[in-house]
């Protein structure tokens, strides 16, 4: 975990909580939140106490016992060696299983999300916060521009006056 403050439970419910505030004025919009949360409250809910938590917590545990046994080098003990490329292997596929399962759903919704026009101008604030807090405008896979959706957005629901800013 870092210590970006979208980690912090309590904001990230209030944002969450205010992406469904968005709802109720585009069914196309409702399902594209409503997805994007799911899948982000899935997500998080599976990385902070799913299975693949309690079976790193086993693996820590696991090899704190022989680091105390044996120091630090206990990797190198004929122990300790074949127990942590048994984890390094468990890790790796926890992890993969993770992105396949969680991560890429979840980037497919903020995808998703991202070029339904939004209905409202809470619901284009949302839209902005979504693609710089995942970064989607760094997404490869999206197929638009992240600043023209903005501004197409902002230019249907809020024209200026006098033409673009």
């Amino acid at each position: 975990m870092t210590d970006h403050p979208f980690n912090d439970a309590m904001v990230r419910g209030l944002f969450l909580a205010q992406a469904t505030a968005t709802m109720g004025l585009d069914p196309a919009w409702d399902r594209a939140v409503a997805d994007y949360v799911a899948r982000d409250l899935r997500s998080r809910a599976h990385e902070e106490f799913g299975p693949f938590v309690h079976r790193r917590n086993e693996q820590i545990v696991e090899s704190s016992d022989l680091q105390r046994k044996h120091g630090e080098a206990w990797k190198d003990t004929t122990e300790g060696k074949p127990m942590w490329e048994r984890h390094w292997e468990i890790s790796k596929a926890d992890d993969n299983a993770m992105r396949e399962q969680f991560y890429e759903p979840l980037w497919e919704s903020h995808r998703r999300l991202v070029k339904t026009p939004a209905p409202s101008l809470a619901a284009a604030v949302l839209k902005a916060s979504i693609i710089e807090l995942y970064e989607v405008w760094n997404d490869c896979t999206l197929l638009g521009d992240c600043i023209a959706i903005i501004d197409d957005d902002l230019a249907r629901l809020v024209p200026l006056e006098g033409g673009a800013a």
